[in-house]
């Protein structure tokens, strides 16, 4: 199957699956014009232990080289024409064959077990139908970036 979003033709299998992946789940990643940030964050998601089924990088208008960069690694790229970080994540969970989807922003940095843990959630309770885990910045915000520091089990 070829999907084509803006006029560009993304992939010949729209979702690349993993060889040995040990947890049945995808990883969504919108991005716009962050390719260093983003090189930092595959770097951590092919270190995650488990490792997803799936990684969808959804290059929501990059100009930056993203694009090549993530051709480059072998991760399914997405293209969209610009709409912004909510279009770019139903873009990639709707690109998926997993069930579960995990979301992971390009200026963050997930844990090692982080998929682990999130995968332990859902299969321990097969009635959860949303997970957070731990968030905390990895690096000072920009002038026009918002985050927030997750640090309860029960959220802020």
């Amino acid at each position: 199957m070829t999907l084509s979003m803006a006029g560009k033709v993304v992939s010949d299998s729209v979702v690349a699956q993993r060889a040995g992946a040990t947890v049945p789940m995808a990883v969504v990643i919108p991005t716009f014009d962050r390719r260093e940030l983003l090189q930092e964050l595959l770097e951590a998601v092919d270190a995650l232990d488990p490792a997803p089924a799936e990684v969808v990088v959804v290059s929501d208008g990059s100009s930056d080289g993203t694009d090549e960069l993530v051709a480059d690694l072998g991760v399914t790229l997405l293209v969209t024409p610009r709409l912004g970080p909510a279009a770019a994540r139903n873009a990639g969970w709707r690109a998926t064959t997993s069930d579960v989807v995990a979301f992971v922003d390009d200026d963050c940095l997930p844990d090692p077990s982080w998929l682990g843990r999130l995968w332990t959630a859902f299969s321990a309770l097969p009635e959860v139908g949303v997970v957070q885990g731990r968030t905390r910045p990895v690096r000072p915000p920009g002038p026009y970036e918002r985050t927030i520091d997750v640090a309860s089990e029960y959220g802020l």
